[in-house]
């Protein structure tokens, strides 16, 4: 139950704004495993650690996996809990994942060697950690977000805070490229030192902040008609009480009312006379009752549990979420090797630095259109929903074009000085899939 309006926070009050900009910074270091970092020091760890495309494609993997795989056990914890124990677990994940990559990378391996199976395995573990990480402290952070904001304004806030998961990449590597130029080495110690940073100081600052009564009401769709008989029925303005029926006739029932007004549950349309403490009671009374059957409106709207897994709509979601997001996935795991390999073709006379900037062209271009994709679908959303009255899932349709644009556009692309095009297109849809 929601406290009275007095107490509750107003809507661009301080408490809920500091929900918004601390959720924010935590998106901020929660999104360096699941969008681009990893092709912007990838193809330096391979060579360093002498090992294939296929095994450096297994440890990008794991960081997705991490993502991934850990989702509905962070949304559980968040769910009965609060934001607090994911972010912690995010701190913890974040720092010594990172820790561990950079160590593996500072040693490296001798000319002629090769990374053994339990370096491997230890290096698959902790790309898996930062993933793993990233998604709890994110799950912690977005949860509070629309948790603390109405559905008015929730596609809208939610989606900066989204706007900060994709902007993550753009963030950590605009900051290398200034104070440590070609140190991958110092890159990782940024990403393992600020990523906790970040975390941190979202452990003191995320909560959720509790809705008005008049903000709940905006979950619960009432139809006109009911609302109207409601209004009609139980908000009598005067004291007189004429009998609806004369003796005991009975009047032709209507459809329209039986529909709903058979949800009165015993009330009394015509009351009897009594004092005016007994009214003010019976109507206190009614008003829990009205206030139950729109909580049991509201609840019967939440699908979990075995009804999750037989709903048509679930299935649809899900589907089409990993058919999009696992090709977003394979282009940006794997746009650093591509970019060199184009960058190649043709040129006999490879420079590196020349290749590294194509590369970090690539990593900068996917994160700010990652980054402007979800703030453009929240409000996009937003306006279809509360302007249109048409479903938010509507937006899907915009976001599989794009999509499938993206694809059609990477495929005829052969000059490395293009590929930031497809770049574009690609880091857009899939910053408005995971905004949408």
């Amino acid at each position: 139950m929601a406290p009275p309006n007095s107490a509750v926070p107003g809507l661009l009050s301080v408490p809920r704004l500091t929900t918004l900009l601390a959720s924010l910074v935590v998106a901020v270091g929660s999104g360096t495993n699941y969008l681009t970092p990893f092709p912007a020091y990838s193809p330096q760890l391979a060579a360093r650690l002498n090992i294939n495309h296929t095994q450096l494609n297994v440890v990008g993997l794991a960081g997705n996996v991490g993502v991934y795989s850990s989702a509905p056990f962070w949304g559980r914890i968040v769910d009965s809990r609060g934001p607090r124990i994911p972010i912690f677990f995010g701190f913890i994940f974040l720092f010594f994942g990172y820790t561990g990559i950079r160590h593996f990378y500072n040693t490296g391996v001798d000319d002629g060697n090769t990374l053994s199976s339990l370096g491997l395995g230890l290096l698959i573990a902790c790309s898996f950690m930062t993933g793993a990480g990233g998604n709890a402290a994110f799950t912690g952070a977005v949860n509070s977000t629309a948790k603390s904001f109405p559905d008015r304004a929730r596609a809208t806030t939610t989606g900066i805070v989204l706007s900060g998961f994709g902007l993550s990449a753009f963030f950590f590597s605009t900051l290398a490229h200034i104070f440590f130029p070609g140190d991958t080495s110092s890159f990782l110690l940024l990403l393992s030192l600020g990523t906790a940073l970040t975390t941190f100081i979202g452990l003191f600052l995320v909560r959720s902040i509790p809705l008005s009564a008049s903000e709940d009401d905006d979950h619960t769709i009432i139809p006109t008609v009911a609302a109207e008989a409601e209004a009609t029925i139980f908000h009598h303005g005067d004291d007189i009480h004429t009998p609806l029926l004369d003796g005991d006739s009975a009047a032709p029932s209507s459809p329209l009312m039986e529909e709903y007004v058979s949800d009165a549950r015993g009330i009394e349309l015509s009351p009897p006379r009594s004092s005016p403490s007994a009214s003010r009671s019976r109507s206190a009374s009614h008003r829990r009752s009205i206030s139950r059957s729109k909580q049991e409106a509201l609840e019967g709207l939440n699908v979990y549990g075995r009804a999750l897994w037989t709903s048509p709509d679930f299935w649809l979601l899900f589907a089409n979420l990993s058919l999009l997001s696992g090709t977003g996935l394979m282009y940006i795991n794997n746009v650093g090797s591509m970019s060199q390999a184009l960058f190649a073709q043709g040129n006999p006379e490879y420079d590196e630095i020349k290749a590294a900037q194509f590369q970090a062209t690539q990593v900068s271009t996917i994160s700010i259109m990652n980054f402007a994709g979800r703030i453009v679908i929240g409000v996009i959303s937003d306006i279809l929903k509360n302007r249109f009255g048409f479903p938010r899932s509507y937006s899907l349709l915009l976001v599989s074009s794009l999509f499938f644009c993206s694809q059609i556009l990477a495929a005829q692309i052969t000059d490395v000085t293009n590929l930031w095009k497809a770049s574009t297109l690609v880091g857009l849809s899939y910053g408005t899939i995971f905004g949408l």
